[in-house]
């Protein structure tokens, strides 16, 4: 008999999905290392701006953290620190060093933080893979824009939601190590 394009196709994708697996990477050790790449931002206009970026995660410090620093367009340059807070499993704190802290969590190789800044909500999320991360800013204001509500089983539910004001993402490599 004869094997249609259409058979092929399917067999391949299915022999890809069976290769694919899911790395665990030890969080923060596996993450250490550099990364670079471009950081688009947008807003409902669509792409307002690109600059390289790039995060350097460091060996743990005597002091009980892991440098983590952001370099913005080679000119802004971030030092933080991420520290382990053991109340709650996977939790961690980035620490401004300015007395800002901000509560981290790791979940799925994915590091996600949400916090508010003056009005606006921040979600950041890094996602660790193989090749390097994806790294994600959403920005909404806290101000709801709709308000709504349902009831189910005797339980009722109001949601607020909240415009969003603007999206960054980069795809960051690791770089290799010298």
């Amino acid at each position: 008999s004869c094997t249609s394009k259409k058979e092929i196709i399917a067999d391949k994708v299915h022999d890809a999905e069976q290769c694919q697996q899911t790395v665990a990477y030890s969080f923060p050790d596996d993450w250490i290392g550099s990364y670079s790449g471009n950081l688009k931002i947008f807003n409902a206009d669509g792409l307002q701006m690109e600059i390289p970026m790039k995060l350097e995660i460091s060996e743990k410090k005597p002091e009980a953290y892991w440098p983590w620093t952001l370099h913005y367009n080679d000119t802004d340059v971030r030092e933080y620190g991420l520290f382990v807070n053991d109340s709650i499993p996977g939790h961690y704190v980035i620490d401004e060093f300015n007395g800002i802290l901000i509560d981290a969590f790791i979940m799925e190789n994915t590091l996600v933080s949400h916090f508010s800044v003056n009005g606006s909500e921040i979600t950041s999320i890094y996602k660790k893979h193989d090749h390097g991360m994806e790294f994600e800013i959403i920005a909404s204001t806290n101000d709801t824009l709709t308000t709504s509500q349902a009831e189910d089983a005797g339980m009722i539910f109001s949601v607020g939601s909240f415009p969003v004001t603007a999206f960054q993402k980069a795809e960051l490599l690791k770089e290799q190590e010298k």
